[in-house]
């Protein structure tokens, strides 16, 4: 867990130069958010753009301490985050029956934890995917995983039972959509959930 911009600014650098061989790669990116304020997180980038593998590695051989490393400073509102979840069900508890009572229908679901979201999904089948999580395994659910890796560093190696208990907790809600995708990548573009593992590229 990061708790620090400089610790921000070494991972994302660290990216950059152990990535940097990778032709389809060509920059560093890590987020730094405090994880009980939702509405303000730092985006740390490293540039290293070019036109092919020469160029970028042209640009990551020239770069150093005082490298294109940057961050900025962003601050959502509680009505921003309102107006995206705009035609979402209201929080429910998420528990087993509420799991079973989403359409199975193709959409996009949330997961909250004390009012602030740390997951964002699309599935062809709301229903089926809510109870997933729930009662999956690490490989079949991403979020699942990611907080059975949240729990593994609490004590001992977590259970499903520990997992869905956890996520018991929580809320849950979701949006029947027939864009799934794009909903989904326009909630993690802007506010980068922590269980979250890719960020899609802002489109330009």
């Amino acid at each position: 867990t990061l708790t620090s911009l400089d610790e921000a600014v070494d991972l994302a650098v660290a990216l950059r130069d152990s990535l940097g061989h990778v032709t389809v790669v060509d920059f560093g990116e890590t987020t730094l958010s405090e994880e009980d304020k939702q509405f303000l997180r730092t985006r740390v980038w490293c540039d290293a753009r070019g036109d092919g593998p020469a160029a970028a590695n042209a640009a990551i051989s020239t770069t150093d301490s005082a490298s294109p490393c940057r961050s900025s400073l962003r601050r959502m509102s509680a009505s921003s985050i309102d107006d995206l979840l705009s035609g979402f069900t209201a929080p429910r508890p998420y528990k087993r029956e509420v799991a079973g009572s989403a359409p199975s229908a193709p959409g996009v679901h949330v997961v909250l934890d004390g009012g602030t979201i740390i997951y964002v999904g699309r599935t062809g089948n709301l229903r089926n995917r809510l109870r997933q999580h729930l009662t999956g395994n690490r490989e079949s659910s991403v979020l699942h995983q990611q907080v059975g890796q949240h729990l593994d560093r609490r004590g001992p190696v977590a259970t499903a039972d520990d997992i869905a208990a956890w996520l018991g907790r929580c809320e849950v809600r979701w949006l029947e959509t027939d864009n799934p995708e794009g909903t989904k990548d326009a909630l993690v573009l802007a506010l980068t959930p922590r269980f979250n593992r890719q960020i899609p590229n802002r489109r330009v």
